[in-house]
């Protein structure tokens, strides 16, 4: 199947000007990313989109950048899906050293455990990829065809929104992510939501990241702890949970 940008450029080929689109490019956090806590919430500085030439032989000018729209409503989604709560607000967005910046500051637990986690995950440096939704305003087809026969340069855009996207550096990153402490629940949960509904993002992802969480999440009391009314009710309700996520799945594989 083909991409909403494979689609565009297959019907505006050879065309000297270019419409409007709306599209979503997705940007890898390069070494440039610092994290602060604070009581409002975790606080990280993304690069989300520079000029180099991408994967598609497109390239995006930086001082194109149109960010007064964004600006009022500066949201941070989840892959895009402005359905779900978004998992962190924009600070601030801004053009510096040839990049656009951001410095997000996503969700405390108690106002959102999956925003929390996702905060966590790239902080810690399980999740290092952000994704940027713009409309396209002016853009022409590059002049070097021979390098970049299918490229197009974006001289003009204005920022949409911009989305935490579900890509670790490897799926089993997510497995150290609780081993290094992170709730994965929230993670899991919304995985078989996708699953459940067809949504969000493509059914061999959702596959992947489930298999993944799904195998570890096992509830263990350690040898150390005194077993208490508590950790026993803790236990339960882990055992409870899963059996609930169990039969989640059963339901779709049989749908």
């Amino acid at each position: 199947m083909l991409s909403v940008i494979e689609k565009f450029k297959l019907e505006n080929k050879g065309k000297l000007e270019l419409p409007q689109i709306e599209l979503r490019k997705q940007f890898y956090l390069s070494g440039e990313k610092s994290a602060k806590e604070t009581e409002d919430g975790l606080e990280l500085n993304f690069i989300i989109s520079t000029a180099t030439v991408d994967r598609d032989q497109d390239t995006i000018a930086v001082d194109g950048w149109e960010l007064e729209n964004y600006n009022k409503n500066p949201v941070v989604l989840w892959a895009h899906d402005s359905r779900r709560p978004p998992v962190a607000r924009s600070l601030s967005t801004w053009v510096q050293d040839g990049a656009l910046k951001s410095a997000a500051q996503f969700m405390t637990k108690d106002l959102s455990s999956f925003g929390h986690s996702v905060g966590q995950m790239y902080a810690k440096g399980f999740l290092n990829a952000i994704s940027v939704g713009f409309r396209s305003q002016e853009a022409k087809w590059a002049v070097d065809e021979e390098n970049r026969p299918w490229g197009i340069d974006y001289f003009k855009q204005e920022l949409l929104e911009y989305s935490c996207v579900p890509v670790p550096a490897n799926p089993e990153a997510l497995i150290d992510a609780k081993t290094a402490g992170i709730d994965m629940e929230p993670m899991l949960g919304w995985v078989i939501e996708c699953l459940d509904t067809g949504d969000g993002i493509p059914q061999e992802t959702a596959e992947k990241i489930y298999g993944i969480l799904q195998t570890k999440s096992t509830f263990v009391v350690p040898k150390s702890e005194i077993v208490t009314p508590e950790t026993a009710g803790k236990a339960l309700s882990q055992v409870e949970r899963q059996i609930q996520i169990n039969e989640n799945r059963r339901k779709y594989h049989e749908f």
